[in-house]
């Protein structure tokens, strides 16, 4: 421990130039085409070298933090500079300077807290043009694979690509299948198969089963023209076109249209089909289907995973019970109609073929649809049984309450008043008053209890908390009994006589508009909707 302090401070007094006229230089002899190894004691180290010819000596120091300077025969501390660094992801730290032959250098290391091995001579760093592919000889390309992408270490300048293939023949691959471009040091060369592939099939040049080859030449660094890529400059590869994948015949309903905001669980709308033009594999495991709307970062994104089918060459997906909003909000304050997108990924064919996207520059193998929301028009009405108004509830055990279309609530709260005038209420939960669909009452029913309420000959009122409808509308759902209404029509038709109401048939067609007190006049025998309650011509 104390062998390590001393040295620290030495080396700290040798910044400070205290020490700097005692530095004992190691002399180091490195030949034109070998690599000399040296071992870095603790403390600062001192060597010198004559180059044996020009170039850039490097000093390859592995992944050790210690420094390499240039200084004079002195190893003065205010000439020290600092050598040029790269990073060798396979050799570490190299500190690198270009020598003159017959010159003489000195140089010294920054404080080496742990011994180092350290190696000195020329050719240790490879300028080499560098390239990595994402594709090798014999792979099967279809339509779903991956761009050609290659990745230069440095800018380079390409003469020609060319695409060979049946016998012997050849061409330039239009540039329009070629991308190219230079960031953060590394040139990003793209060839865009899928365009190449289906230009080559149109033309009869190729079939599935064949090959073809994509061949680069003249490859040189875009700044040193004399220092190419590999032995002739030159890169290819040879790949072979696989099965053809599936293809989406159509989307019912069609991609681009409208949608509604919300289709009930138990209704026959709701279902978006997508077919296409083989057999798929049946299995769903892999599969997924995901609907989602909004912007993240304007905290308005939504995403479900709705049930869906695979049959035959079908995919059924199954949007009810999901509610979309009409309008979401963007980014920036904003807010707009929403837009909704639907994408299925990771289906395959029977035969095990891949599936082609239908949208292939939105970067993923998925189908994708888009569609735009509207609210449903909803004609909404409603009527109790006994009717709402009549004199008594006496002999009656519940309340029956009918409903044309489905609605979401919070629950159901009936309200009476006792013998002495007290006000009791009661509310159930959904679950406990639940609407269901009744063929026989051709309407989505509901029953309330009487049982242990004494009703008293006092007003009764029921009321649907929080109704609303499947398109997200409030409706108003209530009905008082035990009332001084002496019959239905009063109750149904309003107190005004001459006031408006429109007439509906019981399956919601419009029938006349004219006062209350003679809507029903003329009317074939049957139930009507007259302001909104169920009336009886007899």
């Amino acid at each position: 421990m104390k062998k390590i302090l001393f040295v620290l401070f030495a080396a700290i007094m040798g910044f400070t130039g205290a020490a700097a006229q005692d530095a004992d230089f190691e002399t180091i002899e490195v030949t034109g085409d070998g690599q000399t190894e040296v071992e870095l004691k603790m403390g600062i180290n001192y060597f010198m070298l004559t180059a044996p010819q020009d170039g850039t000596l490097a000093f390859s120091m592995g992944w050790s933090s210690t420094m390499v300077y240039l200084t004079d025969e002195n190893g003065t501390e205010d000439t020290k500079v600092l050598l040029a660094k790269t990073v060798d992801p396979d050799k570490g730290n190299i500190y690198t300077i270009d020598v003159n032959e017959g010159q003489l250098y000195y140089f010294s290391t920054s404080i080496v807290v742990d011994p180092v091995t350290m190696t000195v001579g020329y050719g240790v760093i490879d300028n080499s043009i560098k390239l990595s592919s994402n594709y090798e000889d014999g792979q099967v390309f279809n339509l779903n694979g991956s761009n050609l992408e290659l990745v230069f270490d440095r800018q380079v300048a390409i003469e020609r690509t060319l695409v060979a293939y049946g016998d012997g023949k050849d061409e330039d691959i239009p540039t329009s299948c070629i991308n190219a471009i230079y960031a953060a040091g590394q040139y990003y060369y793209t060839i865009m198969l899928r365009d190449l592939v289906e230009y080559l099939m149109d033309g009869g040049k190729i079939a599935v089963g064949g090959k073809f080859t994509v061949r680069i030449e003249g490859i040189s660094d875009a700044n040193n023209p004399e220092e190419i890529y590999g032995d002739d400059g030159s890169y290819e590869v040879t790949l072979e076109v696989g099965d053809m994948p599936a293809t989406l015949l159509s989307i019912d309903p069609a991609d681009g249209s409208n949608i509604y905001t919300y289709y009930p669980e138990d209704g026959d709308d709701g279902f978006i089909t997508f077919t296409f033009s083989d057999p798929l594999n049946e299995d769903k495991a892999g599969v997924l289907a995901t609907l989602s709307w909004g912007d993240q970062e304007a905290g308005s994104f939504e995403q479900h995973y709705p049930d869906f089918t695979i049959e035959g060459n079908t995919v059924t997906v199954d949007i009810r019970g999901i509610m979309i909003p009409e309008e979401t909000e963007g980014s920036r304050g904003t807010s707009g109609a929403t837009t909704v997108t639907l994408s299925i990924s990771g289906l395959t064919t029977a035969d095990g073929r891949s599936v082609d996207p239908n949208y292939p520059d939105a970067g993923r193998n998925a189908i994708l649809a888009f569609y735009h929301v509207t609210k449903q028009e909803i004609s909404f009405i409603y009527d109790f049984y006994p009717q709402s108004g009549n004199a008594s509830l006496e002999g009656y055990d519940e309340i029956m309450i009918w409903l044309n279309n489905p609605v979401m609530y919070d629950g159901v709260t009936i309200t009476w008043y006792d013998a002495r005038g007290t006000q009791h209420s009661r509310t159930y939960t959904p679950e406990e008053v639940a609407f269901e669909w009744d063929d026989y009452e051709d309407g989505y029913v509901a029953y309330v209890s009487l049982r242990n309420i004494r009703v008293n000959n006092q007003p009764v009122t029921v009321t649907v908390d929080n109704a609303r409808l499947m398109n997200g509308d409030p409706v108003t759902i209530t009905g008082t009994f035990n009332t001084d209404a002496t019959g239905i029509d009063n109750a149904t038709v309003g107190a005004d006589p001459s006031a408006k109401v429109k007439v509906y048939s019981l399956d919601g067609r419009f029938v006349r508009e004219a006062a209350a007190a003679d809507a029903v006049d003329g009317l074939a025998k049957g139930v009507y909707i007259v302001g909104g309650k169920k009336l009886v011509v007899k």
